[in-house]
């Protein structure tokens, strides 16, 4: 691989500003969540939490509840409107996904679009009619991008859901299915939508979110897994890491070309993101049987990247089995475990970054187990959604496991993610969809970019 000096790239040339990875639109909010890893694609929001007066005796009253059908797909949240898919029989009689959007206030439905057949090529048995779209919509505050089971991204206007354009991955890009099919949500970056899934030489591919021409595509021979990928700084360099099968793999933000890759352990699926910690580590972890946890470090030379292993546990101590972790001052934070259809048997931890060593772990087997559930980081504190439909907010802290409250929030299975906007916590299951008050102290909300503000383009 050749080196960056060689293309005219170094370190020192790039911006390395915070604000080159927030919503590129005159409407973005530090308040709102505008895809599925979070805005700065760390599931950690900007808020801050206020006083929590809620608990399991006296659970919070929701602002609104709408009936959800099928899916594992989670919330976006951005503008006064929110977004999800689910899947419904069309006019058409065909079970099919749908891109789904609401009202944030009032929970109103305002439009919703079809999308592919919601059948599966494996994990429909086992799931039965629960089964549904895993991937989480993701929205620029004008257009709302979808990447759905049978890898067709989709392009909505906010408005009224028209189509403004699409690309079918599989037939313009040689895509390839994988078991359970695709669960990856897009990511924003900058003017781009970036997705993986292409074929031969163009595994990962960057789209003009405006229009939907090709921006790159990265000369890459791998299969995808259900993980989204995430976007970071590494040495002044952004880049956009995907966990692919048997791979960590980073590649330039702006030219998709490889920085660095790492071998990871893999077997059947993959659904948890990788996690960028204190500027140069990554996080991995996947489960089944060849599965594991592990971080490396990313190094740079002055002329290459290259990935330095830390440490690796094997399957199943520090297997992610969808659920992305979270990282906070050292530590990491996630839900470990392997689920199976009725089993949820998995346990909360705290993990030390840089060693692996398991600090506590509370696997709530008193009140029902956590589950593979979904989880996020507001400032010092983890909010976990339990596959059962209880939130918990704990503290992150390495000492013990230490928790703030609970509350029973949503029936049906919920194994999604919680999001937080404008201090209300978006929560759906298999069969509903939720919006509570968090807490009695909300953020206030941002000022507005200027008119016209868009993204700084890092390489000038």
């Amino acid at each position: 691989m050749g080196s960056l000096r060689s293309r005219g790239f170094t370190p020192g040339r790039l911006l390395a500003v915070a604000f080159v990875v927030c919503l590129p639109m005159a409407e973005a909010r530090a308040n709102d969540w505008f895809q599925y890893n979070g805005n700065l694609g760390d599931r950690a929001s900007t808020e801050t939490i206020g006083t929590i007066d809620w608990s399991v005796s006296s659970p919070p009253l929701p602002d609104w509840e709408i009936p959800i059908t099928n899916g594992f797909s989670s919330f976006s949240v951005v503008d006064g409107k929110m977004y999800t898919t689910v899947s419904r029989v069309h006019t058409d009689m065909v079970t099919r996904e749908f891109c789904v959007a609401y009202d944030a206030a009032s929970g109103t439905e305002l439009w919703a679009m079809p999308m592919s057949p919601a059948s599966y090529a494996s994990g429909a048995t086992a799931l039965g009619e629960q089964d549904g779209p895993r991937s989480t919509p993701t929205c620029d505050g004008e257009r709302v991008y979808v990447l759905d089971n049978d890898l067709r991204l989709y392009c909505f206007d906010v408005g009224d859901g028209h189509v403004v354009w699409s690309k079918n991955i599989m037939t313009e890009y040689s895509g390839r299915t994988i078991g359970y099919d695709c669960a990856a949500s897009p990511l924003l970056e900058g003017e781009s939508v970036v997705v993986p899934g292409g074929g031969n030489g163009q595994g990962f591919l960057a789209f003009n979110r405006t229009d939907g021409v090709l921006a790159w595509a990265s000369n890459v021979n791998e299969y995808m897994t259900q993980a989204s990928p995430v976007a970071a700084t590494i040495h002044g360099v952004r880049q956009i890491v995907f966990l692919v099968q048997h791979r960590l793999i980073s590649v330039n933000a702006a030219t998709g070309v490889e920085l660095w890759r790492y071998t990871v352990g893999y077997a059947t699926a993959a659904g948890a993101s990788p996690v960028v910690c204190n500027g140069n580590y990554v996080y991995h972890s996947t489960s089944y049987s060849s599965g594991e946890g592990g971080v490396c470090r990313i190094d740079w030379d002055g002329a290459n990247f290259s990935a330095v292993e830390i440490w690796r546990t094997p399957y199943p101590t520090l297997s992610n089995h969808w659920s992305t972790a979270v990282y906070y001052d050292g530590y990491i934070y996630g839900l470990y475990g392997h689920a199976g259809p009725t089993t949820y048997n998995l346990p909360l931890k705290c993990v030390d970054l840089m060693t692996g060593t398991v600090m506590w772990s509370h696997s709530d087997s008193g009140v029902g187990d956590f589950g593979p559930g979904g989880l996020m980081r507001v400032g010092d504190k983890v909010v976990v959604l339990a596959a059962n439909g209880n939130v918990v907010v704990v503290q992150a802290t390495s000492t013990a496991y230490t928790e703030i409250t609970r509350a029973d929030m949503l029936d049906g299975k919920c194994w999604s993610s919680p999001v937080l906007s404008d201090n209300r916590l978006y929560i759906r299951s298999i069969t509903q969809g939720k919006r509570f008050p968090f807490s009695t102290i909300a953020t206030p909300t941002p000022t507005p970019a200027p008119s016209g503000a868009r993204l700084l383009d890092i390489y000038e």
